[in-house]
């Protein structure tokens, strides 16, 4: 069920009838720069879910330096926003399997 929707998410609420239980899911598209991606984080951290919520999308910003092989390096003022949002809203990374990198540009690395 379509619950809300932002510039950069939108907010669904599934029930699983058989469990009598409901969860939200959020997709998350998020903007090209930190300043708008600041909407993002303050918004998601304002919504009220009161269920188990699993947030998946392109969040365009990483965590981490591992998250991101060559191109630019990755400094502090680029992963603190998100940062704070996750540990604010007490989630956590699902870890991967597989490919760890799920992108790529297909440049030649010399």
């Amino acid at each position: 069920m379509f619950l809300s929707s932002h510039e950069q998410f939108v907010n669904l609420l599934g029930n699983d009838v058989r469990r009598k239980s409901s969860s939200h899911l959020i997709v998350v598209y998020g903007l090209n720069t930190i300043g708008a991606r600041r909407d993002l984080w303050r918004d998601l951290g304002n919504l009220s879910v009161g269920t188990p919520c699993v947030v998946i999308g392109d969040f365009s910003s990483v965590l981490s330096s591992y998250d991101r092989m060559n191109g630019k390096p990755i400094y502090n003022y680029e992963t603190q926003d998100f940062e704070a949002f996750m540990t604010n809203a007490a989630l956590s990374e699902v870890p991967s399997s597989g490919c760890y990198y799920s992108w790529s540009n297909k440049a030649e690395v010399f």
